[in-house]
């Protein structure tokens, strides 16, 4: 999760950077990000509504926004126009509500009680780390490549290990549930 919310932190801190390397001016960067404000707000109010209406675990509310930010993230390094992006930004915007919903919220649904406190504590000195170690690297990228699609490309990188690792841990515990129940049964 860590490696997710570095990614995040670091998207989010560059975005106003990538838009003035495409080109766009104040007001038009201004009217993007205001954009993904809105509908992140917005999201944040509506989501929970749905996911409980629809029984959807945290986890996997938490892996759609993650999914979402990848695929609008890499939308974003093939957009130029100002339409193109603001589609985007609309992308964005849900993730980014969706997201700041759940990832508060996986931790205390995985962890006992007693063992919350020290996990929260673990989770945001891993999240110091990463993005002390992270976004450096990622500034680096930039002025080596030259280009800001780099460095959304290593921020997409970060993202999905993130979500090849989640999808890695179901497979193996959906296995070990079943090889469970078929031992119990005989």
């Amino acid at each position: 999760m860590s490696l997710a919310i570095c990614a995040e932190y670091n998207f989010s801190l560059l975005t106003p950077f990538i838009l003035n390397d495409r080109g766009f001016d104040t007001e038009s960067t201004a009217i993007v990000m205001s954009v993904i404000g809105g509908l992140d707000i917005i999201f944040r109010f509506i989501v929970p509504f749905f996911s409980e209406h629809y029984k959807i675990s945290a986890r996997n509310m938490y892996s759609f926004a993650l999914v979402l930010l990848v695929s609008s993230r890499t939308a974003l390094i093939f957009s130029e126009s100002f339409n193109a992006v603001l589609t985007v930004a609309v992308a964005l915007g849900v993730a980014k509500g969706v997201r700041t919903v759940y990832m508060t919220i996986v931790i205390p649904n995985y962890v006992p009680i007693e063992r919350l406190a020290a996990a929260s504590g673990i989770q945001m000195v891993t999240n110091g780390l990463l993005l002390i170690i992270f976004g450096p690297l990622t500034g680096v990228i930039r002025d080596i490549s030259g280009s800001y699609n780099w460095c959304i490309a290593f921020i997409n990188l970060m993202t999905t290990v993130t979500l090849t690792l989640w999808t890695i841990e179901a497979l193996v515990t959906a296995y070990i549930k079943r090889r469970r129940s078929r031992n119990e049964k005989q």
